[in-house]
């Protein structure tokens, strides 16, 4: 990969709950210093968490959960070839966050000489990535298995009820390693992550204008009290005054 040309190096952070990707004409790598994000490009599901080394190839879209609010430190760019979106734990690698920091020092690039030591900065990181990026680091037949599972879960959260039953039988896995494999891949239980993405799903329909009895229903919820209920606990508002909030 040769990178052509440094466009912004930023600090991300938002308080969207969940969104589609844009159109982008640069590839993004990010570091996540905070929160949970899972990000869904259909064929797999990557959860971006602090330490989370993140690579975005420019013509891949996806959709985007948050699990817990946080901030990314990014670079965008462009580059003559690359892979594809991948990321790649580096939470117990301190060098990969001092490299991001020197990259945010620099971000003003007023001079060549800048805008080279940012290219260097950037060449090392992405050295760092494509070394972790053989498919025995990145991925394992668990995590495709648990992977597999949770695309499962978005594409029938709103039909009722999803037992672990369920999603051991689609990873083809038994119930009580699917349970542990969920919960170490995603550091949340299956049935917690359902509710949370329902809650998202939820959110993101109330911003639109949908009526709150539409709003369970599409979300998944069949108990219009309950789903009140969970919601002002996880918004600290009732549905009713969601939308009002900010």
């Amino acid at each position: 990969m040769t990178v052509t040309d440094i466009a912004f190096i930023y600090l991300y952070k938002t308080e969207r709950h969940m969104w589609e990707s844009a159109s982008r004409k640069h590839h993004i790598l990010s570091l996540q210093l905070s929160g949970h994000y899972d990000h869904d490009f259909g064929d797999r599901i990557l959860p971006v968490r602090k330490g989370s080394l993140f690579f975005i190839n420019r013509n891949e879209s996806y959709t985007v959960t948050q699990r817990s609010l946080g901030e990314a430190l990014c670079v965008s760019f462009s580059s003559d070839e690359a892979p594809s979106s991948a990321v790649y734990d580096c939470a117990e690698d301190a060098h990969v966050e001092n490299l991001f920091r020197k990259l945010y020092a620099l971000r003003h690039i007023e001079t060549e000489e800048t805008k080279f030591y940012a290219m260097a900065v950037l060449y090392e990181l992405l050295g760092i990535m494509m070394k972790k990026g053989s498919p025995e680091i990145v991925r394992n037949e668990g995590s495709a298995r648990i992977e597999a599972a949770c695309r499962y879960i978005h594409a029938h959260f709103r039909d009722g009820e999803l037992t672990n039953d369920i999603l051991a039988e689609k990873a083809g896995l038994g119930k009580r390693q699917f349970v542990s494999l969920f919960a170490k891949h995603y550091r949340t239980t299956p049935a917690q992550y359902i509710i949370e993405l329902r809650l998202m799903t939820a959110a993101k329909l109330l911003e639109e204008g949908l009526s709150v009895t539409q709003t369970a229903y599409e979300s998944g919820f069949h108990d219009i009290y309950y789903f009140s209920r969970i919601f002002k606990r996880r918004f600290l508002v009732p549905p009713s005054e969601f939308f009002s909030k900010g």
